[in-house]
């Protein structure tokens, strides 16, 4: 189930109070009205009452996705320290779940940060590993670093009518410029890397350099 507190907030413009709906879980299979919400960063917007300034309110969620196709929990904090206690802390939900006779053998993630969680979604909702996606994403700033473009982040956005994937390169300047990929570039990651990478579990990863380096070593 979905999980939500109400908070007063302060305006950071003009200093009027505002109730807040804090989400602390989203279920998107048993509340699927959240899951545009995730991905258009509207739940994570409060608006002011008294002046109009919208302000992104952060605070730490967990979103979960049930699906029988492609089940997804995803633990979004906004500091890195600290994020290995999830598997602690949702020992009680695993129990609950084989309780229940429904698998926990699925990918379970932690992401640091809205746009980190939304781009998680994402892979998944396209049919991707985000683990084999990060490798091609350093391929890509590899080729981008090589043509002379500045690049200060990669995000994966979807597929085009081609099903081919689709990446949000931000430059220097802040600005916003879109690349396709071929679909085989992904395909040829996945045969080399995907032989390496251990089995989904119930333990939640975050998939960073720590996490993926031992893998990609052996590739080299």
């Amino acid at each position: 189930m979905s999980l939500q507190r109400e908070e007063t907030l302060k305006c950071t413009k003009c200093g009027a109070e505002n109730k807040f709906t804090i989400h602390e879980s989203v279920n998107v299979t048993l509340n699927p009205e959240l899951k545009p919400q995730v991905l258009n960063g509207s739940l994570f917007k409060m608006t002011c009452s008294a002046c109009g300034t919208q302000i992104i309110v952060n605070y730490d969620i967990l979103y979960h996705d049930m699906s029988d196709y492609r089940p997804l929990m995803i633990q979004c904090y906004h500091e890195k320290k600290g994020w290995e206690r999830i598997n602690d802390q949702n020992a009680n939900i695993r129990k609950m779940m084989r309780e229940m006779n429904l698998s926990t053998e699925f990918p379970h993630r932690v992401v640091i940060g809205y746009n980190a969680l939304r781009e998680t979604i994402r892979i998944f909702d396209a049919g991707y590993d985000d683990r084999i996606m990060f490798a091609v994403k350093l391929l890509f700033a590899t080729l981008l670093r090589r043509d002379g473009v500045p690049c200060r982040g990669i995000l994966f956005c979807g597929r085009d009518q081609n099903s081919s994937p689709v990446f949000s390169v931000l430059n220097t300047k802040n600005e916003e410029n879109f690349y396709n990929l071929p679909m085989d570039l992904y395909d040829n990651v996945a045969e080399k890397l995907k032989p390496l990478l251990p089995k989904e579990s119930e333990r939640h990863i975050l998939v960073d350099n720590d996490f993926m380096s031992p893998y990609l070593q052996r590739l080299k």
